[in-house]
């Protein structure tokens, strides 16, 4: 089917962060956040009101549509997914331009615009690795949420946050052409509209909160220190057996904390902005991640990678963060976890690349986020012809970085040691553009809300030389930020805030 995008500046002046506040009781929604804005992530997108909304349980997929019929397909997740998609990418599609004058101009493809160009959002579970390859599933699912979840949304708006500008984005089929113009002028004027009657949400948060006694919020792990010290041991002996090369092993921690998924987002992103951070609100549940990596990011028939291995936390001034940094550069462990990952990365991205066009075009970086300090390389490659979502996704995911090397080996470790199902921890987070782009991040750093209880999990790549006490403190260090969001709702702390 042929489409066009239509792009229309808005008049809004709402931060991205309080435009998603406004929409947040209008239903399931999505919010891809740039909160800390970088080179690879300029953009921020909000989704609401859904149109299409395609899940996978597995072999069972369901399509629920509001224009069309719903149906369910008893097929592979991916196999399904390609057919899918088919409906709605068009490689081919045309971008236009409608200018506050009601002008219309045609742009290409490079024109400095959003490259998420409508589509869908959603979320890949890190369980589909076992539809992707034979593993065990010995590990127990407390979450009974979709293996994949996508969505189109009848409401698009993307954020440039170098030009401080927000843009409305909407898909046309060529029938529908005629319409575009007063179609684009109500949509603008619908999302401008939320933009009046504007309040400080941050304050309206704190008062609705500190209204309220909900005492200290208890933080509990499906491990003690003891067990995650045994397990880090386990691992260290399947590396001496030569199993492995490394395993990411993380501990998960609840709590059962009667905040509303929205309002702790919205803190978790002042406290730990990321690159790659987002929103989901489903039906039943909520995802929330401020994760710093990309997994896969694809256009045209370039993809790149950045795997992070290696962390510090960040200092409490520049002397510190430069200690840290330093001690971070010239670790013999982390930048052998590092080349790891990346040969890892590159074996992978070579099952669908050209022979010859996989490079790595940064390698040990050090780069800074709010919390912490990573070591992240560049993976990039040329993509062959008529390769498709699901053909990246068999050969790439989940990502190296958060399985560990051999991955199936390791992943089937990971089930042995670990006693939940990850879920969306670990699995990715993002879009898949009608012209098939596609941005998808490693969901660290994430949450998962479901009947008012939290679940994260912070872990951490183990290696021969790992010590277990340090790879244990690690993972804490990692699910500091989170911790701190939920300080921040203890009654006691919001005794202390000024509204």
């Amino acid at each position: 089917m042929s489409y066009a995008t239509v792009f229309k500046e808005l008049d809004l002046r709402l931060k991205p962060q309080d435009l998603f506040y406004r929409v947040k009781d209008t239903g399931p929604l999505i919010f891809l956040d740039s909160s800390l804005p970088s080179r690879y992530s300029r953009y921020s997108y909000l989704g609401w009101d859904p149109v299409i909304t395609f899940t996978s349980y597995g072999l069972k997929n369901r399509v629920c549509s509001k224009s069309e019929p719903g149906y369910t397909a008893y097929q592979h997740p991916l196999r399904f997914l390609d057919s899918f998609l088919a409906r709605y990418i068009d490689k081919e599609s045309k971008n236009f331009y409608l200018s506050r004058k009601n002008k219309i101009r045609k742009i290409p493809w490079t024109f400095s615009l959003p490259s998420f160009k409508g589509g869908f959002m959603g979320y890949f579970s890190y369980d589909l690795k076992n539809y992707i390859e034979k593993l065990p599933q010995s590990a127990a699912d407390h979450y009974c949420m979709p293996l994949i979840y996508l969505v189109q949304f009848r409401h698009l708006a993307a954020y440039s946050h170098r030009k401080k500008r927000w843009y409305c984005i909407k898909n046309f089929q060529k029938r529908h052409w005629p319409k575009i113009c007063s179609a684009m002028e109500r949509e603008a004027g619908f999302i401008e509209g939320l933009g009046q009657g504007s309040k400080d949400v941050g304050s309206s948060i704190l008062a609705r909160y500190r209204e309220k006694d909900y005492g200290n919020i208890e933080l509990q792990s499906n491990f003690s220190k003891k067990e995650y010290m045994e397990a880090v041991r386990q691992a260290k002996e399947y590396i001496t057996a030569g199993d492995i090369y490394q395993v990411n092993l993380s501990q998960r921690f609840t709590c059962d904390a009667p905040i509303e998924p929205e309002d702790f987002y919205y803190i978790l992103r002042e406290v730990n902005a990321a690159p790659f951070s987002a929103f989901i609100k489903g039906d039943d549940f909520c995802v929330a991640s401020s994760s710093p990596e990309r997994f896969i990011f694809c256009s045209q028939d370039s993809i790149q990678t950045r795997p992070i291995k290696g962390t510090r936390p960040r200092g409490h001034n520049i002397l510190q963060d430069y200690k840290y940094s330093r001690q971070l550069k010239h670790s013999i462990k982390d930048r052998a976890e590092l080349n790891m990952i990346v040969d890892l990365e590159r074996n992978d991205l070579g099952k669908f690349c050209d022979y010859g066009s996989v490079k790595v075009s940064g390698h040990a970086v050090i780069e800074m986020y709010a919390r912490v300090i990573h070591s992240v390389s560049t993976v990039t490659g040329k993509m062959k012809n008529k390769v498709t979502v699901a053909d990246i996704i068999k050969a790439a995911f989940p990502g190296g970085s958060i399985t560990g090397a051999p991955k199936i080996r390791a992943m089937q470790i990971i089930d042995q040691l670990e006693p939940c199902t990850r879920g969306v921890y670990t699995g990715s987070i993002g879009y898949i553009s009608i012209d098939g782009t596609m941005d998808l991040n490693i969901a660290i750093r994430t949450l998962i809300v479901k009947n008012n209880c939290y679940y994260f999990n912070v872990g951490g790549g183990i290696v021969a030389d790992s010590d277990p006490e340090s790879e244990y403190l690690e993972t804490l260090d990692k699910g500091k930020a989170i911790e701190n969001s939920f300080n921040f709702f203890e009654s006691e702390n919001l005794r202390k805030k000024d509204l």
